[in-house]
């Protein structure tokens, strides 16, 4: 969208230049070049803007993500990223402290284990102590992060709402549609 509206003024801004040089007077070659040389800039800027417009148009559609193995699974298998052990070790540095490398349960918690929810809640449940509980740290980190806002993130990436009303978190990933509405349950 930034590239439509700077192409949108260059391609405003170019004839006005061009116009504002033979309203300002000059000799007879410079009137004839400068809106012969406007139109060309104008042209050229106009056939940028339709290869962005173009462009854009090809990108993949917004697919809407939920559940936390929707978002944090492993991309790169050096590193860990966006695994929740590594986000937990990434974050736990940051403090100058460090995150256990297996879990209550014996789960191991390396930066490139992919594991769920429900082993980090063995440390993180609500009421866990000393450690921060999972809602403390989740909320936040999603609320202030740069790509989760970028990703569109919502409520409804990390939670559903229960037949009675109530928030659950999807653990796992969930089966959605293109507006993240999820398939409804089969009949057995």
């Amino acid at each position: 969208m930034k590239h439509i509206a700077r192409s949108l003024i260059l391609l405003l801004a170019v004839p006005l230049v061009g116009a504002l040089l033979v309203a300002c007077g000059g000799n007879d070659e410079e009137e004839n070049a400068a809106p012969a040389a406007a139109n060309e800039e104008a042209a050229a800027t106009e056939a940028e803007a339709e290869a962005v417009v173009a462009e854009e148009e090809e990108e993949e559609p917004f697919q809407p993500r939920r559940g936390c193995a929707a978002c944090h699974t492993l991309r790169e298998p050096d590193t860990g990223k966006y695994t929740l052990p590594y986000e937990a070790h990434v974050r736990t540095e940051a403090r100058g402290l460090r995150h256990p490398d297996v879990a209550l349960d014996g789960t191991s918690m390396a930066r490139t284990d992919e594991v769920a929810l429900e082993t980090c809640m063995g440390c993180h449940a609500p009421g866990a102590a000393p450690v921060l509980s999972m809602r403390q740290i989740v909320h936040p980190a999603h609320a202030f992060s740069e790509h989760f806002g970028d990703d569109r993130g919502n409520c409804f990436s990390c939670h559903t709402v229960s037949p009675d009303g109530t928030f659950e978190v999807i653990s796992g990933s969930l089966e959605i549609n293109e507006k993240g509405v999820p398939a409804p349950p089969t009949a057995e």
